[in-house]
Parts: C-alpha cells; sequence; structure tokens
C-alpha cells in the first residue's frame, strides 16, 4: 500500500497530467470552435469527469491542507457532467478549461513542495 502523502503526490501529479491533456484538445480554439466541435466536447467532458474522480481519491488531510482548492465545485462539476451533460453550460465549461483548471494545476503543483 503507498503512504498517504505519496498518494497524494500521485494523485496530484495525474490531475496535473488531465489539465495538460485538456490544453492540448483546445489549443488554438475560440470558444465558437469549441462550441461547435462535438468531440472536443465530449473529450473534454469525459477528461472533467476523471479530474472529479481523481480528486475524490485525495486524504481529508490533503483537502483540509488544500482549502484553497474548491473541492465542492469539482465534485459538482463532475456530478453534473456525468449525470447531466446536455444541462452543462459550455460557457462555464470554456471558463473552467481556460482558467480555473489552470489555476487548479498551480496549487495542486505547490501542494507538492
Amino acid at each position: 500500500m503507498v503512504e498517504k502523502s505519496k498518494r497524494n503526490v500521485i494523485i496530484a501529479n495525474k490531475i496535473v497530467n488531465e489539465v495538460d491533456v485538456i490544453q492540448t484538445f483546445i489549443v488554438g480554439m475560440t470558444f465558437d470552435d469549441y462550441i461547435m466541435n462535438e468531440i472536443t466536447k465530449r473529450a473534454v467532458a469525459m477528461t472533467l469527469i476523471h479530474i472529479g474522480e481523481l480528486s475524490n481519491s485525495f486524504t481529508e488531510d490533503f483537502k483540509e491542507n488544500n482549502k484553497v482548492i474548491p473541492w465542492r465545485k469539482i465534485k459538482a462539476l463532475r456530478n453534473i457532467t456525468a449525470h447531466n451533460y446536455e444541462s452543462l453550460d459550455l460557457r462555464t465549461v470554456w471558463t473552467t478549461i481556460n482558467e480555473d483548471l489552470l489555476i487548479l494545476k498551480q496549487n495542486l503543483q505547490a501542494s507538492m513542495y
């Protein structure tokens, strides 16, 4: 079994990698390009679900020590994306993948050091 702190670093690295994956999906895209590209929208959605699932794997201590990360919002986005995909506000998703995920990545990277 992997010790708790090492497990948290592994999970954080996986999420950072998922953020990078989303960034490769949308490189060079405008919002209009994004909403017109069904493959990209679905790929982003699945990756957001994966990020949400991974975030549930952190220890409670890690979450408590990293309150700057919006754990509830990550879980809520995962649930909406997984269970009610058609109701997603694509403008909000666009903001999330272009702004919020970069902040999440920075916070996770800072938490590993």
